[in-house]
């Protein structure tokens, strides 16, 4: 028992000495990623740009703008999706804090019980067993709730390392509803309509074709919120199976020293 309690102090320091260590490269992680996707996608949509505007000129002022504005909402898109990421990232974070703190009480609580039965075996007490065996029992349900705490932490950081991949599967949604709602097919090229209006200075169609590049462009802010929505209800569920997970870890060590 005395190598147990060894390797339990040990345990503490080890936990302390990288826990900050950790927690700094999962979310230099999670930004690193977070960056590359957003580049990634923004080169994807000015490039698709720049291939639309090949047979009508890439300087005309009127594409410029376009350009620009598009790209300014799509930026502003992904940095929603980017926020309500790293609400998820650092809800999961939290309770693994959480989990870990309950891991360190865990270990103190049972180098407290060596120390308490080291005290108890020098007493000339008939129930001096009894004791020993029940701290036993103690130390035992304590270990395996660690080791309990141990796999839920794996768990949580499974769900974020799930979390950052996911930040690149939400950009691409929001690729696919650009290209949904700006490109269409060749015969039926918007900007070449659009340009070919602009050419022929015919105001009425302009606004008209504008009016509807405007309307398509907003459903992506739409189409996004939907994202938004699921991403939102993802956290709460994660955190309420952790919550749920947790309790039941508890149940079972109140059995088991019972």
């Amino acid at each position: 028992m005395e190598d147990i309690k060894e390797e339990m102090l040990e345990k503490i320091e080890e936990l302390s000495n990288i826990e900050i260590q950790e927690k700094q490269i999962k979310y230099a992680i999670f930004n690193r990623k977070m960056q590359e996707a957003y580049n990634e996608k923004i080169k994807i949509i000015a490039d698709d740009f720049d291939r639309q505007s090949e047979s009508f000129g890439k300087h005309l002022e009127k594409y410029i703008k376009e350009k620009t504005r598009i790209i300014e909402k799509s930026g502003k898109e992904f940095r929603k999706i980017y926020e309500k990421r790293k609400e998820q990232f650092c809800g999961i974070e939290a309770e693994i804090e959480e989990i870990e703190l309950n891991q360190k009480m865990i270990l103190n609580n049972i180098e407290k019980i060596y120390i308490s039965r080291s005290e108890v075996i020098k007493e000339e007490n008939c129930n001096v067993q009894e004791r020993v065996k029940q701290s036993e029992i103690v130390i035992s349900a304590l270990i395996d709730k660690y080791e309990k705490y141990d796999e839920l932490i794996r768990g949580c950081e499974s769900k974020i390392e799930e979390c950052i991949d996911s930040l690149n599967k939400d950009f691409e949604s929001i690729i696919k509803n650009k290209e949904e709602a700006l490109i269409v097919p060749e015969k039926e090229n918007i900007f070449k309509k659009l340009f070919g209006i602009f050419i022929s200075k015919n105001k009425k169609n302009k606004k008209e074709i504008i009016g509807k590049i405007e309307n398509r462009i907003d459903k992506i802010q739409s189409s996004n919120e939907i994202i938004l929505e699921e991403i939102e209800k993802q956290t709460i569920s994660i955190i309420a199976k952790i919550e749920e997970i947790k309790a039941n870890i508890n149940l079972e060590f109140k059995a088991a020293i019972e």
